[in-house]
């Protein structure tokens, strides 16, 4: 055992040694005691599985802290204030509202990350638009192809329908 151990197990045990006259559901008594009867090193185990979850959770709180401190960093910082080239990014910016009248647009603006996810995705930032981006082209190339098929279907393009299957088949035989 080490130093740093036998610190931690003896401020456990002392603090368990404090604790008296404590309330016990008679159903959960019998129940540990037979656990402690059925396994001899069942108190062992215990203060060993409560020191290593104590260490998990203030690892944990100081994580937190670190982050929520990082967050609060990050917050008080103007805009662009990374500086150069790519510290300003106009790209993760949400478009400007369009005006009321018409539709509307139907294409989403900005980041194809849910707001929720935007801050813990290792996506985010620069190579977070730049993944919104490629995937926003390859979906509307797509797209365009599929509406082009639809609209052109009674004569046959092989240049279009080869570069959209790599066995030759025709593009309407994709689900085969």
């Amino acid at each position: 055992m080490t130093h740093e151990e036998q610190r931690l197990l003896t401020i456990f045990l002392d603090e368990l040694g404090k604790v008296r006259d404590v309330a016990k559901d008679p159903a959960a008594e019998a129940l540990i005691k037979a656990a402690g009867t059925a396994q001899p090193d069942a108190m062992y185990l215990l203060v060993q599985r409560c020191l290593l979850q104590d260490q998990a959770l203030n690892a944990a709180r100081s994580r937190i802290e670190d982050l929520q401190q990082q967050l609060e960093r990050e917050k008080s910082q103007p805009p662009g204030a990374a500086g150069g080239f790519l510290g300003d990014n106009p790209w993760g910016r949400p478009a400007a509202p369009a005006p009321a009248s018409g539709p509307g647009p139907l294409v989403q603006s900005g980041p194809l990350v849910p707001p929720g996810l935007a801050a813990a995705s290792p996506f985010s930032g620069f190579l977070g638009n730049a993944v919104a981006t490629a995937a926003g082209v390859a979906g509307g190339a797509f797209l365009f192809h599929g509406i082009e098929n639809l609209l052109h279907s009674s004569h046959h393009d092989p240049g279009l329908t080869d570069s959209l299957t790599s066995s030759g088949h025709p593009a309407g035989d994709l689900a085969s």
